[in-house]
């Protein structure tokens, strides 16, 4: 990222999303969940009792609310520019992109919570903080669940790590269009993009 090699770095995240997808599926399969309390529950969700000044109900709404409205969701529009999507003739391919994102977010949520049912429900544990998922991975799943943690783990932060360059990508863009358009980098190429840019590094 230092150098500018977004595309590579975006090459590099696509097997460690399968990394990501293959660790929380074997963990979902290590915990061996009731299949059918699994069936049930998703046909037929429900909502936790209300306890405290925070219902489950206003709680989901909060969530919902802060992820549609982050600005976080302008990211999307950098990357898109980066990839070189720059006019409607990658429209179609753009919305096959965020449907397979947004299929893909869903199952590996659904996986992570099929883990922990499967796991902690029998044993009786409780989760309240982080921490309290590791005996899930170490007592419960043994040697394996371990490995699976670390791998997951380390996805996640790089990939939270890529997600945080969206913003770096408008900044830099801004500051070279805006701030400081008289730098001999401003003159090349607008549809370069702008991680080749010195203000990204």
């Amino acid at each position: 990222m230092f150098w500018g090699r977004y595309k590579a770095v975006e090459r590099l995240s696509k097997p460690l999303a399968v990394l990501l997808g293959g660790c929380l599926t074997a963990a979902a399969l290590l915990s061996k969940p009731d299949v059918g309390a699994l069936v049930t529950g998703a046909l037929t969700p429900t909502m936790p009792e209300s306890r405290g000044l925070y219902g489950p109900f206003l709680v989901m709404i909060a969530v919902m609310s802060a992820a549609a409205g982050s600005t976080g969701n302008l990211k999307y529009s950098a990357y898109v520019h980066e990839r070189g999507w720059r006019d409607t003739s990658f429209l179609r391919v753009q919305r096959i992109d965020l449907l397979l994102s947004a299929c893909g977010i869903f199952a590996m949520l659904a996986l992570i919570q099929i883990a922990a049912a499967g796991a902690l429900q029998p044993q009786g544990i409780l989760v309240g903080e982080i921490e309290d998922l590791i005996p899930m991975f170490s007592q419960v799943l043994g040697d394996g669940g371990r490995i699976v943690l670390a791998a997951t783990l380390w996805s996640v932060v790089f990939t939270s790590y890529l997600g945080g360059t969206g913003l770096v990508l408008m900044m830099t863009d801004a500051y070279h269009r805006h701030l400081c358009p008289s730098r001999p980098d401003a003159s090349s190429d607008p549809n370069e993009g702008s991680a080749h840019l010195p203000a990204f590094r």
